[in-house]
């Protein structure tokens, strides 16, 4: 009866050594699915960093475009319009605008990756859809620009060429005067 007694209670001494080990098992999945969920947000919290880094360069860099743009916008009215210098800030001015398209274009692409991608939150692509608008919305209003800005640049060179034309005329014009009708020359 002594040997049954101590057989049980190493039994019970093994059951619940057991238990224990059970529940520091249990306690340590907790905590490493506890981890695992902590690392999971500080993924996305990286991601959601990093996303909004890359769309703060895409409005760095249209703020040098537009800075540049400003600044030849500002110094165009300086110049004389049939100044070689004037035609030649429309075509940079032109050049600016190209390089805020494609910028433009860039993130569009971007936001089509991330949206594609499906692992953003709906509000997060309800918000990246409105960024896209805006953007499309841009560019179209900067390709009228552009537009405008060529046939300003274009007018202003065909004008230039009828000026220099009428200025030859005119000095043929005078030469012609100063001749005497009665000399060699003339006829």
């Amino acid at each position: 009866s002594l040997s049954v007694t101590k057989q049980v209670t190493e039994t019970v001494k093994a059951v619940a050594s057991n238990q224990q080990s059970i529940d520091e098992a249990k306690s340590t999945l907790l905590s490493l699915q506890s981890d695992a969920l902590a690392q999971q947000e500080l993924i996305a919290q990286l991601q959601d960093a990093i996303r909004e880094s890359t769309l703060a360069e895409f409005d760095y860099k249209r703020d040098v475009v537009d800075s540049n743009l400003s600044h030849e916008v500002a110094k165009l009215k300086t110049l004389d319009k049939e100044s070689v210098r004037y035609n030649k800030t429309l075509d940079l001015m032109t050049r600016y605008m190209q390089q805020k398209q494609q910028v433009n274009q860039d993130e569009i692409a971007y936001l089509d990756q991330l949206i594609a991608s499906g692992q953003l939150s709906e509000i997060a692509v309800e918000e990246l859809t409105a960024r896209k608008l805006e953007l499309k919305t841009a560019i179209h209003e900067l390709n009228a620009e552009i537009e405008t800005f060529k046939l300003d640049n274009m007018t202003q060179q065909y004008e230039d060429a009828i000026d220099d034309i009428n200025d030859a005329i005119s000095l043929q014009e005078a030469k012609l005067q100063n001749l005497d009708t009665s000399s060699e020359r003339y006829t």
